[in-house]
């Protein structure tokens, strides 16, 4: 009898160890699984961070990002998600600036700014508004899909009608269930940036389902994705983003896990010792890799945290609407000017010096600095252009090129020079372990020549030279660089330069496809 007691107080204590254990245990494990997201996102900050000598995300959104507002775009929309406490004041400042006076050709470019200043509180700026009327579907599938997303987001058009936009971008849907900027055949990355477009669309239902089914069956087996030939971090990551877009769980849904692996695992395969994210397996790190990752990172964890989805910015449109309550540092510096001006009044009051003259230059003065504060950003040539250091010992020299001949005839804007050539073929000297991107950096100082890039350290991309960006003319359209009449297959700050070299910078519109060969 005693041991049957035993016996069952031993099966009841080992019941309620387990219940206790499962009870326990599942609101550990998401937490563990946040926390290892939080851990990734923010691995991927101290990199960036590192890498561009900023004190924290406020001091680079405030300045490095500020600085290169445009290019620094995709950042933004992740941090805004990410972290909406983080002030944007200053990075939306610099943004409008730069579309105001050198806004982008392209459609799609174009676009993604207008997202951005949506993001950042700005939906209301004429730029976007100019973006919506014009620049939708005017550039292929991916001008109607970020066209979606701007119309998604309470934007009008006087092109199309979310409905239109919708009816359109299901009817480009391929046989194979997916999307392409060309061909017969769905692309990973075209795909899975349509169907984040088409989350939560009425009337989409159907063509999402089967873009769904495209991405599963062309998971590969360690739970990533090939994009352009190669299994690659950006082609994962777009899919993680399509994925939390439409509620799918890519760390538990059955049809996205291959052989136990998800495609969050394999994004993260593709991360280096350091926080920064190789474009392939093996690789160095990679400025567009990280970037992308960072986007995918920051989706994922919005969506384990009950937030939006990376394109959804409906909260930040309402937050907007109060925006004068939360003041940037434009009005801060007015109302102490203004509190210096009353503080001044008092004194002169109390000290009997009560004409009428006093109170009016104090009152002018004060005016005259908050539109100084408000309306001027001052910049010397020297600030602007930067400062190049004295170069060490000279180890050789290497001549740069910077030429737009396939715009030639095509393009019709003032900053394709009528034969083509940006910067002719001009010598330089070159110290040890100097990069292409140096280079181009000195070059551009030197001859005052707009240059754009996105990241820093070694995973620099150029977006942009002369105000020539990617995507301007066409969505496989952008810079690429050749050295001895070759295509390196490293990042333009990772090839380090020898005498002699060669360097040319050169627009295609076809991803290198329509570049003469070289002499």
């Amino acid at each position: 009898m005693r041991n049957r007691l035993l016996k069952d107080a031993c099966r009841a204590l080992a019941l309620v160890t387990a219940l206790l254990l499962l009870l326990g245990c599942a609101p550990a494990s998401a937490e563990d699984t946040v926390r290892e997201t939080k851990a990734l996102i923010d691995g991927i900050l101290s990199y960036r961070l590192k890498a561009a000598g900023a004190a924290g995300v406020q001091d680079w959104l405030d300045h490095q990002a500020a600085e290169n507002a445009a290019g620094e775009a995709w950042w933004a929309l992740s941090l805004r998600l990410y972290d909406p406490s983080l002030d944007f004041s200053a990075y939306a400042d610099a943004l409008e600036e730069t579309v105001r006076d050198h806004a982008p050709i392209g459609a799609s470019a174009r676009e993604k700014l207008a997202l951005t200043l949506i993001a950042c509180g700005r939906g209301d700026n004429a730029f976007v508004r100019e973006t919506c009327d014009e620049s939708i579907g005017e550039q292929g599938i991916m001008s109607l899909i970020y066209g979606l997303h701007l119309l998604s987001n309470g934007q009008e058009s006087a092109l199309y009608t979310r409905e239109a936009l919708i009816s359109e971008l299901t009817a480009l849907q391929l046989s194979d269930g997916g999307w392409a900027l060309r061909g017969e055949k769905g692309d990973i990355d075209v795909t899975a940036m349509t169907l984040q477009a088409l989350a939560g669309c009425a009337g989409a239902e159907e063509s999402v389902e089967r873009g769904l089914a495209f991405l599963s069956a062309r998971q590969d087996g360690d739970g990533g994705y090939t994009g352009f030939g190669d299994p690659n971090a950006e082609s994962t990551a777009q899919v993680i983003i399509a994925l939390t877009a439409l509620s799918v769980d890519p760390l538990s849904d059955a049809r996205f896990i291959k052989d136990g692996r998800s495609a969050v695992d394999a994004l993260e395969s593709y991360r280096l010792t350091d926080g920064g994210f190789a474009h392939v397996s093996g690789g160095a790190a990679n400025a567009s890799a990280t970037t992308q990752a960072f986007m995918a990172f920051a989706a994922l964890y919005s969506f384990q945290t009950g937030g939006r989805a990376f394109y959804d910015l409906s909260a930040v449109q309402q937050e907007s609407a109060s925006r004068a309550l939360s003041l940037g540092w434009r009005a801060w510096t007015c109302m102490a000017l203004g509190a210096a001006a009353a503080l001044i009044c008092l004194i002169l009051l109390l000290t009997g010096k009560r004409h009428y003259k006093n109170y009016l230059f104090v009152i002018g003065l004060c005016g005259a600095l908050c539109l100084l504060v408000c309306f001027v950003n001052i910049r010397s040539a020297e600030d602007y252009y930067g400062h190049i250091d004295e170069k060490g010992e000279i180890v050789g020299q290497a001549t740069l090129t910077i030429r737009c001949d396939t715009l030639v005839g095509r393009a019709q804007s003032e900053y394709v020079p009528a034969d083509g050539v940006i910067l002719p073929e001009t010598a330089f000297g070159v110290e040890a372990g100097e990069t292409v991107y140096d280079l181009l950096v000195e070059a551009a100082r030197v001859y005052k020549i707009q240059m754009e890039s996105e990241g820093a350290g070694g995973m620099v991309y150029v977006s942009g030279i002369g105000y020539l960006y990617e995507f301007d003319y066409g969505d496989l359209s952008g810079w690429m660089y050749r050295v001895n009449g070759e295509t390196p297959s490293v990042g333009c700050a990772e090839y380090a330069l020898s005498d002699g070299d060669q360097v040319e910078w050169l627009y295609t519109c076809d991803l290198g496809n329509d570049l003469e060969p070289a002499a």
